[in-house]
């Protein structure tokens, strides 16, 4: 399995963004060896990070799940996870990946979790405008909030998910908020596993 974060590549270069995905899909999930990821090398480890925050339990018990599937899953070949909250406002990028989740997080915790990295918040410099909590407030969250509204009754994105809106764009919205590790791999994992099951019409 390989993750990776298409953070800027989504956002501003949509073109881009369809032909790697299409890339990848096409050379059994192997990513272009001319793409750089900017999580990776701003936030070196983070996986690794995560991943021991999950029992060793639950990862057995996930593993097991996936046997029991009866999946084949070398040859459905890798799984590729791409990662970015602005995955799913470009049409012809969206339409590319064959699972399409959603987990969402507070406001505010998502602004602590910005506002925490090393060098932004309070320790920003002058001259970095994208690392501030303003930028957040203004920017970040304002265009999370425009793009994702309309899966969401109301356009709440923080509330309760339009069924049938999410089924029309092929989206997988987790339900409740700030999820933990464990709950979001859970999820996840399932999503994905039942997305490759109706691919393979089982």
């Amino acid at each position: 399995m390989r993750t990776i974060s298409a953070r800027s590549l989504i956002r501003f270069r949509p073109g881009m963004a369809t032909s790697t995905v299409t890339a990848v899909k096409a050379h059994g999930g192997n990513v272009p060896s001319d793409f750089q990821s900017s999580q990776d090398a701003v936030y070196p480890g983070q996986e690794q990070k995560a991943i021991q925050k999950v029992s060793p339990q639950l990862l057995r018990d996930l593993q097991e799940q996936v046997e029991r599937s009866g999946l084949d899953l070398a040859a459905l070949g890798r799984i590729v996870i791409v990662d970015g909250f602005l995955l799913f406002i470009n049409e012809a990028v969206r339409e590319k990946f064959d699972a399409r989740l959603l987990l969402r997080l507070k406001h505010e915790t998502a602004k602590e979790r910005r506002t925490t990295r090393p060098g932004y918040g309070k320790e920003a410099k002058p001259d970095e405008f994208w690392k501030t909590e303003d930028y957040f407030e203004k920017m970040v969250w304002r265009n999370y909030v425009s793009q994702h509204s309309d899966p969401f009754e109301n356009g709440e994105v923080e509330g309760k998910p339009n069924k049938q809106r999410c089924a029309q764009a092929g989206i997988v919205v987790q339900e409740g908020l700030d999820a933990s590790v464990e709950e979001a791999l859970s999820w996840a994992t399932n999503a994905i596993f039942k997305a490759l099951l109706e691919r393979v019409g089982r």
